[in-house]
């Protein structure tokens, strides 16, 4: 799986779903998170790791150079497994 194309949405009355095609290989046991608002590094890395200081792991992993800049919800990024 890849991330970073453009968005396709399929949706319905009840459901909306998004199936881009993405751009870049997901490294094996890596899950992908769909940011939601509010969503900041270091509580990703408290949700999936159980510590809110490995949230660097996560920054490198999606090539976040700016970790003051907030999360766009709707994207999606990669939770490499430790």
């Amino acid at each position: 799986m890849k991330i970073g194309a453009e968005p396709m949405i399929l949706w319905n009355s009840d459901t909306i779903r998004d199936i881009r095609e993405p751009e870049t290989d997901i490294p094996a046991g890596s899950t992908l998170h769909h940011v939601r608002d509010g969503d900041m590094l270091d509580y990703l890395a408290y949700k999936y790791y159980g510590d809110e200081s490995l949230w660097y792991i996560i920054a490198d992993a999606n090539a976040i150079m700016d970790v003051m800049v907030p999360l766009t919800p709707g994207t999606q990024i990669v939770i490499p497994k430790l």
